[in-house]
């Protein structure tokens, strides 16, 4: 009795709690006396004497056999319900500590791509890109085999960022600036002043080099003379062309003759300005060049290709090949007819041939 009435206490208790649906499905199967027993506790307010009353009732019709058989089924839908219960509240305990170390990763690797970001973005990234790239290429146009040398001079202040060595020729010196990338700002006048100033301390040639954007106060292409008797040469727009930074390092060769030797040779203002039309000039063919570059490639495609096909059919007697019309016949006489409205009033008149004897 004393088990039965402790099984009657948790049956009350989880009644007046109704926090499963266990509890309603062993109630409809308990019908009618269920409805008497939560009726009883509806209240919340248990009363053990109604609910065993309720209880000896259904002794009475049921048996004691079967009365205890509920009960100690509900007793084990309980437990199984409590194991439930305790297993979910630890998986979602597992699942918001998961969620929250998800979300502290995310949280950190949009930090660290903010970071990369704003460092990227500074000019002193793309001032190191941009010189790496250089000198990467002028590597591979300037080789070791011609007499080339390339040197890396930024971390000297004042030195500029490269230097070319070649030998039996004067050093120049290239300055790279990739101001621009992302907005379109022309590198400063500031700029151009120091690396003039730098050029006439060091005594040597040199390339002003703006990869992404314009020069403030200088054309594409612009040379001066500065008052050390050397050349300072200024491209914009170069986005990496080897092969323009080196024409012009033979460029300034070419030009250093003319200012070499003891005495050296004066280059006049209208010698220096008829240098500049010419490579204005220079510049705009080539700009007018690549603008029409692709119709020219697509003509030498086109070109190229009438030449394969007349060697392919060379020799070759290609005949044309005729088309036919359709033939439409008689399935009893056999004869053609060109068209289906002459086949279908041949049909009316056509009569089977005799079989010859």
């Amino acid at each position: 009795m004393v088990t039965c009435e402790t099984v009657l206490k948790t049956v009350c208790v989880a009644l007046s709690q109704k926090t499963t649906s266990d509890v309603d499905d062993l109630m409809h199967c308990l019908e009618p006396w269920g409805k008497r027993m939560l009726e009883s506790i509806s209240s919340r307010k248990i009363d053990t004497s109604d609910v065993t009353r309720v209880l000896l009732d259904m002794k009475s019709e049921l048996g004691s056999g079967k009365v205890l058989a509920k009960l100690e089924d509900l007793k084990e839908r309980m437990d199984l319900t409590k194991a439930i219960d305790a297993g979910l509240k630890r998986n979602d305990e597992a699942v918001l500590h998961n969620m929250g170390a998800m979300h502290k990763s995310i949280d950190a690797m949009s930090l660290r791509v903010e970071n990369l970001v704003s460092v990227r973005n500074t000019t002193r990234y793309k001032g190191e890109e941009g010189e790496a790239g250089i000198m990467s290429i002028l590597e591979c146009k300037l080789p070791i085999r011609e007499g080339y040398e390339i040197f890396e001079t930024k971390s000297k202040p004042h030195n500029c960022d490269i230097l070319v060595k070649k030998t039996g020729f004067p050093d120049v010196r290239l300055e790279i600036k990739a101001h621009g990338r992302d907005t379109g700002e022309c590198v400063r006048s500031n700029e151009v002043k120091r690396f003039e100033t730098d050029l006439i301390s060091l005594n040597d040639h040199g390339i002003f080099v703006s990869l992404y954007s314009g020069i403030v106060g200088k054309s594409q292409i612009e040379i001066d003379i500065l008052p050390t008797n050397k050349f300072a040469v200024y491209i914009s727009n170069n986005n990496y062309d080897g092969d323009a930074l080196k024409e012009f390092i033979n460029l300034i060769y070419k030009l250093n003759v003319f200012i070499a030797g003891e005495e050296g040779v004066k280059i006049s203002t209208e010698a220096m300005t008829r240098i500049k039309a010419h490579l204005i000039d220079f510049n705009t063919k080539i700009a007018s060049l690549k603008t029409n570059m692709k119709s020219s490639l697509d003509m030498l495609n086109s070109i190229t290709f009438d030449i394969i096909e007349k060697l392919m059919c060379a020799g070759m007697d290609l005949k044309p090949v005729t088309s036919t019309d359709p033939k439409y016949t008689c399935e009893t006489c056999r004869k053609d007819f060109s068209r289906p409205s002459s086949l279908t009033n041949h049909k009316k008149t056509c009569k089977p041939q005799p079989a010859p004897e």
